[in-house]
């Protein structure tokens, strides 16, 4: 027995030591570990590619558009690329398959995005696509995911890290250590509004956030970090994410949703997989920079075209079986006979 506890005790002190130290973690410290820990990811000089699966884990009320979607980002500043395959639900039948790719220049603010060989678009603001697909780092409420954020300019926001601390950095408090996944975190807290979960001993990840709404604190979102991984000096990376989402009048759960990272690899980047390239044979490229629009016919005739269209235009949207019927219809009969009419006149 008294062997044994020689052994145990150096352990068991190391421990009451790490949780003094965490302890003693100040407002200030916690907030610029979460800001370096931010920096460093983003704007690690080699780069970085991460490979990742999307996926509903609970949607009773049917608002996600598809069950699951596989992702890439890659990053190597001042630009990021995203890449996401996925099905959208369907009334009544197979989910309509298709790719998506954006990229976005922070520097030069060029975005360009690709959907199939059906559409591109090149704008001087930044796409939807380009931001929406980001799903490792939107699960950890990273600004460079929101379309309004400009590196240097005022971003004014409460959620969105670090930039949340911008306005609200005084009102955080720190709170007790507490195990988050097996991890160690300190608590930062802002009363009634936000809660973080902070591990200083893996880079100031924050393993788990509750984001409330209003004063009377009924929780809208909660997020974890799980299975972290050093991928480089410092830097830490979950391999696996979880996002819920609350009512926020009633405070009950709506949908769940959760990212497992397959692969994160770093360096080895070339240039041209840092920009979507625009497909020679794409059915209409919308360049909203110089405001030109270019279309090629998708079928054999201006009437498979018009079909063709009338369907894609449907893919996304969810109305009954019979508005669903009747619009098809509608859409068919006028882009066919508008068809009609350009080629035969």
């Amino acid at each position: 027995m008294h062997c044994q506890f020689r052994f145990l005790a150096p352990a068991l002190l190391l421990t009451l030591s790490s949780v003094g130290n965490l302890g003693a973690a100040t407002t200030e410290e916690l907030i610029e570990g979460i800001r370096r820990c931010h920096t460093q990811l983003v704007r690690l000089p080699d780069g970085w590619r991460q490979r990742f699966q999307w996926r509903a884990v609970s949607d009773p009320s049917g608002s996600f558009a598809s069950d699951a979607v596989e992702g890439e980002i890659r990053c190597k500043w001042p630009k990021l690329y995203s890449k996401a395959s996925l099905s959208f639900k369907s009334v009544g039948q197979p989910g309509e398959q298709t790719a998506r790719e954006g990229s976005y220049n922070f520097d030069s603010k060029l975005s360009l995005a690709v959907e199939g060989k059906m559409l591109a678009q090149a704008s001087p603001l930044r796409h939807l696509w380009s931001a929406v697909y980001l799903y490792p780092l939107i699960c950890r409420h990273f600004s460079e995911t929101h379309q309004l954020y400009f590196p240097g300019k005022p971003f004014t926001t409460d959620i969105y890290l670090p930039h949340a601390f911008d306005q609200h950095g005084q009102d955080y408090r720190v709170g007790p250590v507490e195990s988050v996944a097996g991890v160690r975190c300190v608590i930062l807290e802002r009363p009634n509004y936000d809660k973080l979960w902070v591990a200083p001993d893996a880079g100031y990840v924050v393993c788990r956030r509750e984001i409330r709404t209003g004063p009377n604190g009924v929780l809208r979102q909660r997020t974890e970090q799980r299975k972290l991984r050093e991928v480089a000096e410092g830097i830490w990376v979950p391999m696996l994410q979880l996002q819920e989402e609350f009512d926020v009048h009633s405070g009950e759960p709506y949908r769940t949703w959760s990212v497992s990272t397959k692969s994160f690899k770093i360096g080895g980047l070339r240039d041209e997989e840092l920009t979507v390239v625009i497909p020679e044979d794409v059915h209409q490229f919308e360049n909203l920079v110089d405001n030109t629009v270019m279309r090629r016919p998708l079928g054999r005739s201006p009437f498979d075209t018009a079909v063709q269209e009338s369907r894609l235009l449907l893919v996304a949207h969810k109305p009954p079986v019979s508005t669903l019927v009747a619009l098809t219809l509608a859409v068919t009969v006028v882009m066919a006979a508008l068809a009609h009419r350009v080629f035969y006149n």
